[in-house]
């Protein structure tokens, strides 16, 4: 699935509230690998 600018801007957010890359993982449907390189 290809992220749009939203959804990395939605990640980025998320992130900053202290989800794990394991809850946006399954959330957004893409690999933590993916994740981190966000």
């Amino acid at each position: 699935m290809k992220l749009t600018y939203e959804d990395k801007v939605q990640i980025y957010e998320l992130r900053k509230q202290g989800y794990s890359l394991e809850q946006l993982s399954n959330k957004f449907g893409i690999n933590n690998s993916n994740l981190r390189y966000l």
